[in-house]
């Protein structure tokens, strides 16, 4: 998943300029198994599939309070791959990320994770592969996993 921006987390040690403090930056890094230089982004990758997760759960809760009314019931296809991406001047991304991203085969209400992405975060989810799929510029088929839950039970739809 491609990282166009960060805001703020609200988070009182969080400096006015959007840097986190020395001592939440220990904290980040020790949410991740992985000690060391490299820990800060896998806590990221993890991230970005928990956050992928939580959407899904918020649009099915509102749609679940919502299915006595009239209100249409809202999905979300989330696909997500992690690589890098080379953002213009001009705001226009490029990269097998955002290609990959945009062809997954994601059925609605679930979040798909290529195979890339699946190796960086294997360990802390649970993912049933989702088949190779041809898609349009790449040269091999790229294969996708289907994310089914968090490694600590959290189960998903």
């Amino acid at each position: 998943m491609a990282c166009f921006g960060r805001r703020s987390s609200g988070d009182p040690e969080e400096t006015a300029a959007g840097h986190r403090s020395e001592d939440q930056e220990a904290r980040v890094r020790s949410e991740c198994p992985a000690k060391g230089a490299n820990s800060r982004p896998l806590v990221l990758r993890n991230r970005a599939v928990r956050a992928a997760l939580a959407i899904q759960r918020s649009l099915a809760e509102l749609n679940r309070k919502n299915a006595s009314s009239e209100k249409p019931s809202l999905a979300a296809r989330i696909a997500i791959d992690l690589g890098p991406v080379v953002i213009d001047a001009a705001g226009e991304i490029f990269g097998d990320v955002p290609n990959i991203a945009a062809q997954a085969f994601a059925e609605p209400g679930t979040v798909i994770i290529t195979a890339r992405g699946q190796r960086q975060v294997a360990g802390l989810f649970v993912a049933e592969e989702h088949g190779s799929h041809e898609l349009k510029g790449m040269p091999e088929p790229v294969t996708l996993y289907r994310i089914c839950a968090t490694c600590r039970g959290g189960v998903f739809p």
